[in-house]
């Protein structure tokens, strides 16, 4: 289990060659990298907005309607989120890294 800044417990698989000298559910500082950091709020925030903006406007002057408008935009951040679930979460796992700190 991990403890972010937020206090919510996740789970983390953390891969050490110094395995051997933890046990499951010990207590560890772990860390990450800055980039990583700013990657995750890119592909969790930015990319949504910058797909969700243009669906609105667009959808707006087609329609004529906002309310109609803003339910494609937020159907289109939907279907990212379950995009990215389906067939990018192995691929995100694995390229976001942490370590122990010592």
């Amino acid at each position: 289990m991990c403890s972010s800044a937020e206090a919510k417990e996740k789970d983390v698989d953390v891969f050490t060659s110094q395995a051997s000298s933890y046990q499951v559910g010990q207590k560890v500082v772990l860390e990450g990298r800055l980039t990583d950091g700013r990657r995750a709020a890119i592909i969790a925030y930015g990319l949504p907005l910058l797909l969700m903006l243009p669906v609105l406007f667009v959808a707006i002057r087609l329609t004529g309607s906002e309310p109609l408008g803003a339910l494609c935009a937020l159907i289109t951040v939907a279907l990212y989120y379950v995009v990215i679930y389906l067939f990018f979460r192995k691929r995100l796992q694995q390229s976001f890294s942490f370590r122990i700190k010592h």
